[in-house]
């Protein structure tokens, strides 16, 4: 019986055919594993280069919106500037005496009574939130910034439209009261006053007691404060945009 057992253990240990063929099937999934953590490690280099792209994309359109906001917030506040200054003219002459129609056309010539809507460009961010593509931006505090950033102007927008509102409110009360200004408005311009308007018209210009001329002043007075408070606003906007293009821009130089 040994030597017939002996024949056996022999054979089995000369062909050990299961050993053989375990090891050749672990080295080929051995092999299989790292071909598969290659092209995966492959295709994560690719879609992080694709997401980077498209990050690059968005840095470079949100600048773009950026800098059109810093023009816009410019001309808003040069716009402001200029009629607040001519408000003053018109509060601080509007107690001299008007001789005759033109001294009173150089006059209300100075009734800059603005109430242009405003507007941010935000059409980029507005693609990033609805799109999802947020989740491309690696710099959490970039992202924040951003957000905030067009938060803020959304509610800065409101509040200069509320004034605005306002401010009209006080206009269409005042041309109930004196019909005539809502001519003299849309005559800005031009020079001389080139309808027919009669001396009396105006004559509660020279009459600083007289209701209309309370009026004309309480809505004057009122659109100059509008402008004041829309300054410092826009002042704020400007500054705000300024400093998120910045931000941008570096992260921008750092991606590429």
């Amino acid at each position: 019986m040994i030597p017939f057992f002996r024949k056996i253990r022999y054979k089995l240990a000369k062909e050990n055919k299961f050993f053989k063929y375990s090891r050749y099937a672990i080295g080929e999934i051995v092999l299989v594993v790292i071909g598969i953590l290659i092209a995966l490690q492959i295709n994560n280099w690719k879609e992080d280069r694709v997401m980077r792209r498209i990050e690059s994309l968005y840095f470079e359109r949100l600048s773009d919106d950026l800098q059109v906001d810093i023009s816009y917030f410019n001309k808003r506040i040069e716009q402001a500037e200029n009629d607040f200054k001519h408000l003053n003219i018109f509060i601080s002459q509007m107690y001299g005496f008007q001789k005759n129609l033109d001294e009173i056309n150089i006059l209300f010539k100075h009734l800059h009574l603005n109430t242009d809507p405003f507007s941010s460009a935000n059409s980029t961010f507005q693609e990033l939130l609805s799109t999802g593509d947020f989740r491309t931006f690696q710099n959490d505090s970039l992202k924040k910034i951003i957000v905030e950033y067009y938060r803020v102007n959304d509610d800065l927008i409101n509040q200069m439209e509320e004034f605005n509102a306002v401010c009209t409110n006080f206009l269409v009360e005042n041309a109930v009261i004196n019909p005539n200004i809502t001519t003299i408005l849309s005559l800005q311009g031009s020079s001389p006053i080139s309808v027919p308007i009669t001396k009396t018209e105006f004559e509660y210009i020279n009459n600083p007691e007289s209701y209309k001329f309370q009026v004309l002043k309480a809505t004057v007075s009122f659109y100059r404060r509008r402008n004041m408070e829309h300054l410092e606003i826009l002042n704020q906007m400007k500054l705000n945009a300024e400093k998120v293009f910045l931000k941008i821009e570096q992260q921008y130089n750092l991606t590429d």
